[in-house]
């Protein structure tokens, strides 16, 4: 990490409980050495692994930016009106000092210092177990830090860095951090492999020591083998993809949401398919008016709710050749088709996405972020057993109905069909079936496609905004990736030097 970030973190959380500025001046950086010593117990490894569930929570991670910037690039969202929230994620109007993005830097960069605390003061033998139980305990509490810390450095490559498909990971990644740094250390970016390499290496070493239970709110076994499976799709690793996904569908215990079941499954939480849900708690970690439940709602009269995406025509004109999909559940009338303006109003505009709407808790902003579903590992694994050396389209089909069913108007595929075509159903199951995820911008990067847009953004706004993208992108346009913001060039000018090209 670099002393931007680090001292910009500590300062946000030591100004909490500070109150004068001398005080806070002599107080020495929480990642400087010394802070090993003050990790002595389970119960203080648990307290830090809590307040790193937290930083997921953010705003700018999983509370709602990393899910709203894969859809919004991806093409299934549009905006209806300029100005609202986060219209550069549509337009791609970045530059490294103006739409930057920074707050993902930092942030998923805290959530590593955080991970990489718990990590070090175990491994330093700082943290004393006095029970075979607490022991246990520590070990579990090891593997999710490891997992939470493959998380953001797999989620920093796919925002900084180009997709490992497109030059075998050879391009820049980001730094890969993974001990306390001296608070003046300028790290330089990794690899995008190198960063995959890691990665994978954090995953492994965690599995073995999580359990297979499942736990709301806490990361299992089964959670760290769906983000290996997920890894190793993006770096096209077909085997072992095939063989993650395949171990979770037949030996995990989760299962599907019927068709009767599956819209009501997003109003609760840790149903059958959830395999991890990031939990969202009432007056703690729930975002208000900033959470994903705001972002896609429609706005109303008082502005309560920021209504800065809907679904876009080219999504929902994937859905209309079959009314009774019932994923039409999670979708209602957006403020086009409840307008009272004239000229504003489209009949039955269906581009509300309603998955984050309530899962019965109070605010109903509230909603736990379903991070690992089994549906994605079903089409992980029909994605990857396509596309082994030697095809197992056995599963590839099975796998692929399973998740089809949704839509009754479809006729099975089978083994008969072209592979091509088994892949491109994959595609677009994942596209209908994740949408609001986190994950269509990716998919469609990382297997080289091009991504269409909408002709103009809504309602007489230009088709391409200054300093934004045309109607299509794919992995050859210059801002398909963030830029490093200036923020940390200027702490850490190294960095400048592999700033990502076109910016």
């Amino acid at each position: 990490m670099k002393n931007k970030i680090l001292f910009l973190s500590l300062a946000a959380g030591l100004m909490l409980t500070l109150t004068s500025c001398e005080g806070f001046l002599n107080v020495k950086p929480s990642t400087s050495k010394e802070s090993g010593k003050s990790m002595s117990t389970v119960s203080d490894a648990q307290v830090a692994l809590n307040g790193t569930y937290r930083r997921l929570t953010s705003s700018n991670y999983y509370g709602r930016r990393m899910l709203t910037y894969a859809d919004m690039k991806g093409g299934d969202f549009g905006v209806p009106t300029l100005g609202i929230s986060d219209d550069a994620l549509y337009t791609f109007a970045h530059e490294k000092d103006r739409n930057n993005y920074y707050t993902f830097w930092a942030t998923l960069y805290d959530v590593i210092l955080q991970s990489n605390n718990i990590l070090t003061n175990i491994a330093n033998g700082n943290v004393v177990t006095s029970s075979t139980a607490e022991a246990t305990t520590l070990n579990d509490i090891k593997g999710q830090a490891l997992m939470i810390r493959a998380l953001a450095h797999f989620d920093l490559c796919k925002l900084y860095g180009y997709p490992y498909t497109k030059d075998n990971g050879a391009s820049w990644g980001v730094p890969v951090v993974t001990t306390i740094l001296d608070p003046f250390a300028k790290p330089v970016r990794n690899t995008v492999a190198e960063v995959y390499t890691q990665v994978i290496q954090d995953l492994t070493a965690a599995i073995p020591l999580l359990p297979t239970t499942k736990r709301l709110g806490n990361m299992n076994q089964w959670a760290a083998k769906a983000l290996l499976a997920r890894v190793y799709l993006y770096k096209g690793d077909w085997t072992n993809a095939y063989n993650t996904a395949k171990n979770i569908i037949e030996t995990a215990g989760y299962t599907l949401y019927s068709n009767t079941n599956w819209v009501g499954s997003w109003a609760q939480p840790n149903g059958s398919e959830s395999i991890f849900e990031l939990l969202i708690v009432p007056d703690e970690s729930d975002l208000g008016n900033s959470s994903p439940r705001s972002f896609y709602r429609p706005r109303n009269d008082v502005r309560t709710d920021l209504g800065a995406a809907v679904a876009s025509d080219i999504f929902l004109n994937m859905f209309k050749l079959y009314p009774n999909d019932v994923r039409w559940g999670m979708l209602g009338l957006d403020e086009f088709g409840n307008n009272k303006t004239p000229s504003r109003y489209i009949a039955n505009r269906m581009g509300w996405m309603k998955k984050f709407e309530s899962d019965g808790k109070n605010p109903v902003s509230a909603v736990n972020i379903k991070m690992f579903r089994l549906s994605e590992v079903y089409l992980i694994g029909a994605e990857a057993a396509a596309k082994l050396p030697t095809p197992d389209l056995t599963n590839a089909v099975k796998w692929l109905n399973d998740i089809r069913k949704r839509n009754p108007d479809l006729a099975p595929l089978t083994i008969n069909d072209p592979v091509n075509t088994i892949i491109a159903e994959v595609m677009l199951e994942r596209r209908k079936e994740l949408i609001g995820e986190g994950h269509t911008y990716f998919d469609i990067l990382r297997t080289g496609g091009t991504i269409a847009y909408d002709g103009a953004i809504f309602f007489g706004e230009p088709s391409v905004p200054a300093n934004g993208r045309g109607t299509t992108v794919n992995w050859n346009y210059t801002k398909c990736v963030l830029p490093i913001p200036i923020e940390e060039i200027n702490a850490n000018p190294g960095i400048g030097q592999q700033q990502n090209p076109g910016y």
